[in-house]
């Protein structure tokens, strides 16, 4: 393992993390993939290959073990329930990994379930919990959130899948009282179930490509696009009164519009949002991508710009590793043109303490 810092500073600095040899065991290139946090350790699930396979397997990354950096503890398997998706989404909840929705690449069609893999299970696989229905309607390309002392995984906007072709107009938006709602656990009859809420006069409008995060019951919105529009809003849900609230932060400087960018909570007072893109040809695809890092103080209501990346991505997965000195991890994913990052380098951003 090699490591090339890229830009230093007295507030941040990026470091360049190699993985060295040939015969070294690394994830397939991919984007549209995930990363989390699970009991102290980072991991990367699932996502879309460079050729055009959808994706199943988990992998743990250990940055400070240079001889196995990358642990597959999932291989994907023909008995399993899921097997790989597009334009899904993932998140940690009670000890399991969640995959929900997301369409295969053969047909377009979306899978339209809720599938789960038990970190603590005696045998690790893959399992489906919940099949679509009248109740949610399939869909690619939205954002996720959960509330973990509700048990709830709240679900906003996204773009139907279609079996022709996913380039269309924005009529094809998740629209209406589906917009927005959670599936919720029900231990009795061992059971998800998802409610619908309404958005209200207020509320964000349809999207897909946006991002969402949870800081103890406060939901926060960002970005997205619905074909006309890229935005750069930031828009929160208070669980507990149940209504919506466009941040404005009268400010000059504030990011740009864009989508597949990555958000990630810090500290319960702020977020962090790091490239994205401008939009392409196809949905889902990145034309122009950024580089910028911005902060954002949900206390002040206010974007701090802290800089930009050696590259510019979208589509890709990032872990937050809290700390003195925060970090936060980038691995695959695409830049300009839809090319892909490579699968031996993780990018370190660190954030130093003043």
């Amino acid at each position: 393992m090699k490591k090339n810092t890229f830009i230093s500073c007295l507030a941040n600095k990026w470091t360049g993390i190699y993985v060295q040899g040939a015969d070294v065991k690394k994830p397939a290139t991919r984007c549209l993939h995930s990363m989390f946090t699970y009991n102290g350790e980072h991991y990367i699930a699932c996502g879309y290959s460079d050729n055009n396979e959808c994706l199943s397997d988990i992998w743990r990354m250990d940055i400070t073990n240079s001889s196995q950096i990358f642990t597959q503890i999932h291989a994907p398997n023909s008995n399993d329930a899921f097997q790989g998706s597009y334009g899904s989404t993932t998140l940690i909840l009670n000890n399991k990994l969640y995959v929900i929705m997301g369409a295969t690449p053969d047909n377009n069609v979306s899978e339209g379930c809720l599938y789960s893999y038990d970190f603590t299970a005696n045998e690790k696989t893959w399992i489906k919990e919940y099949d679509a229905n009248e109740n949610f309607q399939s869909r690619i390309y939205f954002a996720v959130a959960t509330i973990s002392n509700l048990n709830r995984i709240y679900v906003f906007g996204g773009v139907k899948p279609d079996i022709d072709s996913i380039d269309k107009e924005r009529s094809n938006l998740i629209e209406g009282d589906q917009i927005f709602g959670y599936f919720s656990y029900s231990s009795e009859n061992e059971t998800w179930n998802f409610q619908t809420i309404p958005l209200g006069e207020n509320g964000p409008s349809a999207r897909y490509g946006h991002s969402m995060i949870a800081m103890d019951n406060t939901l926060y919105l960002f970005g997205g696009t619905d074909d006309e529009i890229m935005f750069n809003t930031i828009w929160k849900y208070d669980v507990n009164k149940n209504n919506w609230q466009e941040i404005d932060t009268e400010q000059s400087e504030i990011p740009e519009g864009r989508y597949l960018h990555t958000m990630l909570p810090h500290l319960n007072k702020e977020f962090w949002i790091l490239g994205g893109s401008s939009g392409g040809a196809t949905r889902g695809v990145c034309g122009k991508t950024f580089n910028d890092i911005w902060k954002f103080d949900t206390v002040e209501n206010k974007w701090t710009k802290k800089g930009e990346a050696p590259i510019s991505f979208c589509a890709t997965g990032s872990v937050l590793q809290e700390g003195e000195d925060m970090k936060i991890y980038i691995w695959g994913g695409s830049k300009d043109g839809s090319e892909y990052l490579p699968q031996d380098i993780i990018y370190e951003y660190t954030h130093c303490r003043k």
